[in-house]
């Protein structure tokens, strides 16, 4: 119990104040008694902890800090808790708007920011009760003028918070960024830099680097695959010792594989390199095929390329740098064929 008079705390069952000597009021509740030249009441240690706009929070029905600056403002008003909480939201909707390709993720954090805006006062004042309380309780043994200093200086604001949040984010996004980056120029990189392949059949042609880790050769097959979350095409080679004696065209009607919807293009013609290769493409809702047929020293060569993502255009790309390099090469060889 404390003095209503000079705050001094004394004893339950004293019969005047070991201060000033007065009679202690038992009707007086604790924490309220004259200091200085007013009475120090239970909001005032309220007063104390929330700091200057404590009225415009206590009265506000809608907090545009909140609103505005989320994560930022609660760190200000040491809400650790709830700040990390705001910054795992706005990280999982980002996530699940890039994983799923949905923009509506991005509508989740303006909703929310709407209805914490509204909540903001109340609930940022049920925290100060309680750790006002908490306070109390901590430093029953002082006097209510020390409990004040004690809710100013735990409570208040935290600039730097704020400071060290936009550090950390300034860090992370640069981060991000020259990831990207670094990623953007190492693709452009794979895609310029090529690797000559020399099979054991008299076709020859260059892949680009992203094709590399995909490789496959068995002397009259070859094939290799690039597949990113973004992009992913593949390349098959093979080629024929006893083909029937049937035309490019004949071939390309046995061999072209296409399902009810598909769009499949004539037989067309495409000199590369000296060569005269016949091709039909093939469109689907999910993928693009281009099958080239040529016939070369009693051998019919049969090239497969298919695209079925391109978001980066490097499987476009690539498509065009490597049907360009198809050569043939007239040397004598001894192989298996099928």
């Amino acid at each position: 119990m404390y003095c209503s008079k000079c705050g001094n705390k004394i004893e339950e069952h004293a019969n005047f104040c070991g201060g000033c000597g007065a009679s202690p009021n038992t009707n007086t509740p604790s924490y309220n008694y004259d200091y200085g030249k007013r009475y120090v009441g239970e909001e005032d240690f309220k007063k104390a902890y929330v700091g200057n706009n404590y009225d415009n929070i206590k009265n506000g029905k809608f907090s545009i800090p909140m609103f505005f600056f989320g994560a930022y403002y609660l760190f200000y008003r040491k809400m650790w808790l709830y700040a990390l909480l705001w910054i795992a939201m706005i990280v999982g909707t980002n996530v699940g708007s890039f994983v799923y390709h949905d923009n509506y993720f991005c509508f989740i954090p303006v909703i929310l920011s709407i209805i914490m805006a509204f909540n903001f006062n109340k609930l940022y004042l049920r925290i100060v009760d309680k750790r006002v309380e908490v306070i109390k309780q901590k430093n029953s043994d002082k006097s209510s003028q020390e409990i004040l200093e004690q809710c100013r200086k735990k409570g208040g604001v935290s600039i730097l918070a704020v400071i060290l949040l936009v550090i950390f984010i300034t860090i992370v996004v640069t981060s991000i960024l020259i990831g990207l980056i670094i990623d953007t120029i190492s693709k452009d990189i794979r895609h310029n830099k090529w690797i000559h392949t020399n099979n054991s059949s008299q076709l020859n042609y260059t892949v680009p680097e992203i094709f590399e880790s995909g490789g496959y050769n068995s002397g009259a097959y070859q094939s290799f695959g690039y597949y990113e979350t973004s992009d992913a095409c593949y390349i098959n080679i093979m080629n024929y010792k006893n083909y029937s004696n049937q035309t490019e065209e004949e071939y390309l009607k046995t061999r072209v594989s296409t399902n009810l919807g598909d769009q499949v293009s004539e037989i067309q013609t495409k000199n590369i390199n000296g060569k005269v290769w016949k091709y039909v493409e093939v469109v689907s809702n999910r993928k693009i095929i281009y099958y080239y047929v040529a016939i070369h020293n009693e051998k019919i060569y049969q090239v497969q390329y298919t695209i079925s993502k391109d978001d980066n255009k490097l499987c476009s790309n690539g498509y065009n740098n490597f049907i360009n390099s198809l050569t043939f090469e007239d040397r004598k060889h001894n192989m298996d064929t099928i």
